[in-house]
């Protein structure tokens, strides 16, 4: 099997894996203009949402803290750019929603998660 995906030239979705591909994390990139969401659910997962290129605003909520709203974060306009990217960081049954404050390349990184740990 090979691991090669190739990304869609459109669309939102840019790279999805088929199920099973990655035995213990998955990956899907995502590309979003201004206004359009993205909503997040991590289950038993940790999710790691990096910021690729553009600026969003992520709203959600996790288990046992307080919402969050962090708005406009994000300063890279290309991935090529000598900067690092902004990434945020879910807990296992946290929920977000990523809205694109212009254009966006966003990857969404799966990992199982323990919320006892």
């Amino acid at each position: 099997m090979s691991l090669l995906t190739k990304s869609k030239p459109e669309g939102r979705d840019v790279v999805a894996l088929a199920p099973g591909a990655l035995e213990y994390v998955g990956f899907a990139a995502y590309r979003l203009e201004a206004g359009e969401h993205l909503s997040l659910s991590a289950e038993e997962h940790e999710l790691c949402v990096v910021l690729l290129a553009g600026r969003a605003s992520v709203i959600g909520e996790a288990p046992g803290q307080e919402a969050f709203n962090w708005e406009n974060i994000g300063d890279r306009q290309s991935v090529f750019e000598e900067k690092s990217p902004f990434a945020v960081y879910l807990p296992p049954h946290s929920q977000a929603d990523v809205v694109a404050q212009g254009p966006l390349h966003l990857a969404v990184c799966r990992a199982p998660g323990d919320a006892g740990k």
